[in-house]
């Protein structure tokens, strides 16, 4: 009888509400960020697409760095579309072609006036089932920047507090909706912004993500960059005659605030190139010599290839140049980094990355900074 109910309710779903019933032995498929270390930290190889991503930190932490290359592999990977959504109107060509961006139709970028205008373009796209499913990627950059038409048309004197989060609510519940429908990954970039206390005793964080809390709700992933350290090298100036210090690499720290689709809190340090993007090579180098597979003496790195050959070359940069005009080294490589695991947060330094943050946190209110 039980049996009879069940094949009499499916036939209703499916005849009659097919469009709601979500099939959950549907693949999750995904776009590789360019980075192995984060691909490992989202716990299923890159952004998924149907989902709404959160990257989101302090400026010069490569937030953008990362939204163009995977605008890259969803070039590479898919061959689909990618919107870029500059409400900053601060997309730079060239910064884009050296991380391996191809400018042509397959990257659009559209530069809305304010958060309705955009609202109303993805709406036109959406409504057309055609332009909907051509679509792999869409990046808002930024949250920051998304404000409403009350506030950039408004005069001085309007009132408009919480204005944008409410906006930013109402969009964002008709947008993950529209993502879901089309399998479409989304990536959005978010700032920090202080808390402002009346006293150094009231409690909640003192560092928030702007926006106001209904993005925390819709996104799937939500990733906090941070800038730990950097490299420089010395450069003779034309101009002045001098030596000067100038960056060349920058240590980021990726740490899975939320995750609803593998483990959260996973963190691991992704490097940086100025003006070339993120260095994997580098990276895994790092985590092969805490593991053991490569040894490190001075400037001497010491290994063994594949063939159960020990090399041994005289700094990082060789290593990694070694590893990349060799194919199948690094593949090797590759693959035995995907079989490591990554550092997991103690439970006091996620509560302490978490406060920092602004991220939510389960009995927050309870503790006074």
């Amino acid at each position: 009888m039980a049996k009879k109910k069940i094949s009499a309710l499916n036939s209703l779903l499916k005849s009659k509400f097919e469009t709601a019933v979500k099939d959950v032995h549907k693949p999750l498929k995904v776009i590789p960020s360019g980075s192995l270390i984060l691909d490992k930290i989202m716990g299923v190889g890159g952004y998924p697409m149907g989902r709404v991503t959160e990257v989101y930190g302090p400026y010069s932490s490569g937030k953008t760095t990362i939204a163009l290359q995977a605008i890259r592999n969803c070039q590479k990977v898919y061959g689909k579309v990618s919107l870029f959504m500059d409400f900053e109107r601060s997309f730079n060509k060239g910064h884009a072609e050296a991380v391996g961006v191809t400018l042509d139709e397959t990257c659009i970028v559209l530069v809305p006036d304010h958060l309705e205008h955009g609202e109303s373009i993805l709406q036109e796209i959406f409504e057309d089932g055609d332009t909907g499913s051509e679509i792999g990627l869409i990046v808002f950059d930024s949250v920051s920047a998304m404000q409403p038409k009350v506030i950039v048309e408004g005069d001085a004197e309007s009132k408009t507090m919480g204005a944008q989060a409410r906006e930013l609510a109402r969009f964002m519940s008709k947008y993950s909706k529209w993502v879901a429908k089309y399998d479409i990954a989304t990536i959005v970039l978010n700032q920090e912004r202080t808390n402002i206390k009346t006293s150094q005793y009231e409690p909640g964080p003192s560092i928030l993500s702007s926006g106001g809390k209904a993005l925390q709700f819709y996104n799937s992933i939500k990733i906090h960059l941070k800038q730990i350290s950097y490299e420089d090298f010395s450069w003779l100036n034309p101009l002045t005659g001098k030596t000067e210090k100038k960056k060349k690499t920058s240590i980021v720290r990726a740490t899975c605030m939320k995750n609803k689709v593998a483990e959260p809190f996973q963190r691991g340090d992704i490097i940086m190139t100025f003006g070339k993007g993120v260095d994997n090579g580098s990276a895994i180098i790092n985590i092969a010599i805490i593991e053991g597979r490569v040894s490190k003496s001075g400037a001497m790195y010491t290994f063994t290839d594949i063939s159960g050959k020990e090399e041994k070359i005289r700094g990082k940069d060789n290593v990694v140049s070694w590893f990349e005009e060799r194919p199948k080294e690094l593949k090797a490589l590759e693959d035995w980094f995907k079989g490591t695991s990554l550092e997991r947060d103690e439970e006091a330094e996620t509560h302490s990355a978490m406060m920092e943050s602004g991220a939510p946190v389960e009995d927050d209110f309870n503790v006074r900074e």
